[in-house]
């Protein structure tokens, strides 16, 4: 039976090996059957295709030294440059996003050339040490074959530790246009973050926690895509504007909460620390905490991170510690693994009945 196993996983398809190799700032590892050339300083790396004109391509630019910029103005920069390059006709579309894989953000850019042909272009950057990688791949990229090997990239230097930026204050205000199951279900508020570092947060929930997600780390106050802005005091009123070119909105601090835009927002309830007692439960799924920091569950955790990407998840039954910070709980389970996720209390005010709210899943107090 070994000798039949054995035999049957080498006519499985096996993924090409892999060799690190360095390029400028990056340590990439490339399978063994992608080609290199390199021109003027720039290194290319084609992926084995069916020969077409529309082959895709990687691109490895020379570390660029940021003066002074913010990492999105820059990386905005750098993909502007590269619209004007291709000389494209009309107006482009680009789409920004903070999800690039491993550390590198990313814009797609699609447009029609001067011949009307459709292109395409993803420009990748990483910034470190106040330098930036950019990887730009020209044409439709295959994701599936591309998304691993720069989620598998480092920095040749190992970059100075970022301290994470800390949330000054923090508001949300329930989406009238959730419905809300009194017994459990789901509460999806709409959250405003004030980050000391200028950045207007009004993401709806982090898959792993503010304390430990890698896309905090990836924005600043220049992204300016409408889950990620800017924002200035102004005494008792506070400036932020959401979306590039659009005009700043002023809030007002009221109570506590905060009024503008024709909406009230209420203060956050802050969790460091926080102990819980008791069971949360939503038909046959529950948790169950002390207040020394212990828990047991079932169901509930295999349930938040129904759909996750990341491949560490939570078993169905568990038991280990628990802690809280920055709306983040950690749990470390019994066999040493752990994981985290977006948590808060429902409700105005923190209270020992207060319901708890995983990412958007409500799990009330039971009786």
């Amino acid at each position: 039976m070994p000798l039949l196993l054995a035999f049957l996983a080498l006519l499985l398809p096996q993924a090409p090996k892999t060799r690190e190799t360095t390029i400028h700032g990056l340590v990439i590892p490339i399978p063994a059957d992608w080609k290199r050339n390199d021109d003027q300083g720039v290194a290319y790396l084609i992926p084995p295709q069916n020969p077409s004109p529309l082959n895709y391509l990687l691109a490895v630019f020379p570390s660029n030294k940021l003066q002074g910029a913010g990492h999105w103005t820059a990386h905005k920069e750098m993909a502007k440059a590269l619209l004007q390059q291709a000389q494209w006709k009309g107006e482009p579309v680009l789409v920004h996003k903070v999800e690039g894989p491993g550390f590198f953000i990313k814009t797609e850019a699609a447009g029609n050339d001067a011949a009307g042909q459709r292109k395409t272009f993803t420009l990748f950057t990483a910034l470190h040490d106040g330098t930036m990688e950019a990887v730009l791949g020209v044409n439709q990229i295959d994701r599936n074959v591309v998304d691993p090997v720069l989620a598998a990239t480092r920095f040749k230097d190992p970059p100075k530790s970022e301290a994470r930026p800390k949330i000054v204050e923090a508001y949300r205000r329930t989406d009238q246009k959730i419905t809300v199951i009194p017994a459990g279900g789901t509460l999806m508020y709409e959250r405003l973050w004030l980050r000391e570092d200028g950045v207007a947060d009004f993401s709806s929930f982090y898959f792993e926690g503010y304390a430990a997600s890698p896309l905090v780390l990836k924005v600043d106050s220049t992204l300016m895509n409408g889950d990620y802005g800017s924002w200035k005091a102004d005494g008792n009123k506070i400036q932020i504007t959401r979306s590039a070119g659009a005009a700043p909105v002023v809030y007002e601090r009221d109570n506590g909460g905060l009024r503008g835009d024709g909406k009230t927002w209420d203060a956050m309830p802050r969790v460091d620390g926080l102990k819980l007692s008791g069971r949360y439960a939503v038909d046959s799924d529950w948790i169950e905490f002390t207040p020394e920091g212990k828990f047991k569950t079932e169901g509930v955790l295999k349930s938040v991170a129904t759909g996750d990407v990341n491949p560490t998840r939570p078993p169905a039954r568990a038991s280990g510690t628990y802690e809280m910070r920055d709306w983040t709980m950690f749990f470390k389970f019994d066999d040493g693994t752990a994981w985290s996720t977006d948590f808060s209390t429902v409700g105005r005010d923190q209270t020992p009945d207060s319901s708890i709210l995983f990412r958007t899943s409500v799990y009330p107090k039971a009786k």
